[in-house]
């Protein structure tokens, strides 16, 4: 006589458990796998900043491009007092893709960092903006944030924004300069990043523990340009960090590009090392052989 078999409850259940077991050990191995390769193209994108800056310095007299500029592009004739040109769209012509300039962790897509809560016009404007515009604001919202203080000096000088360039052959150590960090533009009220990365960051400290101020370029009472420092005390904050932040390995580590044109990635508490971090970035460096940021160090 022909029999039907099937499974019982109990052997479907030891079948679902079995499963189940398996997903909770594979899942993870599957998401690290996946972070891991995120991180590598990262840091190939990081890379890229640092070639890319490296050659703009070979046909520019060893100068870093500056933080704002005129450049007669016809891009933004108004902000920061007739500039229409940035860091990253000065590298541009040497990358030749923009996406280099994304974190792959950082969710936020190009069309959302051309318009989400800023000032410049997008590129979808209905006013004849043109690729150079969007070039210009993706810039500003590069996931590589760049030393802004150390890196593109600006004094504020009877009202005016006074640009001061960095030379290569100012570097104390360019190996061990930061010249780029991972980065974020703002975040929701509940801490969660939101709007892309930012062009810029401020430096933890500024000033050593005689009180000299580190940054180059100016002396006297010129007041720098700054976006408020890191605020320790605001942990909710977009700067707590100074614009900094930890895309990689769930909120611990940054990617760092440093002035000889190398990457890597570093624990996010190593980052400020040597400087005594207070709000405001009014702490000092105590220890300008671990202290990265400086770039006479």
């Amino acid at each position: 006589m022909k029999r039907n078999y099937a499974f019982t409850l109990i052997e479907l259940l030891v079948v679902i458990a079995i499963i189940a077991i398996l997903a909770a050990i594979l899942f993870p191995v599957f998401a690290q796998a996946k972070a891991a390769a995120k991180k590598t193209q990262a840091l190939t994108h990081a890379k890229e900043q640092g070639t890319s800056t490296f050659i703009y310095q070979e046909d520019s007299d060893d100068l870093y491009p500056l933080w704002f500029f005129t450049n007669s592009q016809g891009v933004w004739p108004t902000i920061a007092g007739g500039a229409d040109s940035n860091v990253h769209y000065a590298l541009y012509p040497y990358q030749k893709n923009y996406n280099f300039w994304s974190d792959p962790m950082d969710p936020v897509d190009q069309k959302t960092r051309d318009t989400f809560e800023t000032t410049y016009p997008s590129s979808s404007a209905p006013s004849g903006f043109t690729q150079q515009q969007l070039i210009f604001n993706l810039g500003l919202k590069t996931d590589f944030g760049v030393n802004c203080q150390f890196m593109h000096p600006a004094a504020v000088i009877n009202g005016k924004i006074i640009m001061h360039p960095v030379s290569q052959t100012m570097m104390g150590n360019s190996a061990k300069t930061i010249y780029s960090i991972s980065s974020l533009w703002d975040r929701t009220s509940a801490g969660a990043p939101v709007g892309g990365g930012n062009y810029e960051v401020d430096a933890p400290c500024w000033k050593d523990t005689s009180l000299k101020d580190l940054r180059p370029g100016f002396t006297g009472s010129e007041g720098y340009y700054w976006y408020g420092g890191w605020n320790p005390g605001s942990p909710l904050a977009w700067n707590v960090y100074g614009g900094v932040w930890p895309w990689h390995l769930g909120g611990t580590q940054v990617v760092i590009v440093y002035c000889d044109s190398h990457a890597h990635t570093k624990p996010m508490v190593s980052v400020a090392a040597g400087c005594n971090v207070k709000d405001g970035s009014s702490g000092t460096a105590y220890d300008l052989d671990k202290y990265e940021w400086d770039i006479t160090q």
